[in-house]
């Protein structure tokens, strides 16, 4: 039982680092959005995995924030990750 409250801990920060980075977009400063999206990135990767489908519904964040300011490469490349969680995630399910 103790193991799992830093994960939920974690699994808060994550949503919380989420949360403000919404926020800061809304307030329409790119520069601390970002910030707290690869926070959030960075939180997940360490409690899950760079590889765990939780830090790719991270991830989809970060690159919905880049496509909607037009930073494309970045999108893409943050769109990349996301699907080599996906195809590992499916290769799982077809084994």
């Amino acid at each position: 039982m103790s193991g799992e409250i830093p994960h939920i801990l974690d699994s808060q920060t994550v949503a919380a680092f989420i949360g403000i980075g919404n926020q800061t977009d809304k307030d329409g400063d790119f520069s601390r959005a970002e910030m707290y999206y690869l926070k959030a990135v960075e939180t997940s990767e360490r409690v899950s995995g760079k590889l765990h489908g939780e830090t790719g519904l991270v991830l989809i964040n970060l690159a919905k924030f880049y496509r909607k300011y037009g930073h494309y490469e970045q999108a893409m490349a943050v769109e990349h990750r996301i699907d080599t969680i996906t195809s590992l995630y499916l290769e799982d399910q077809c084994t």
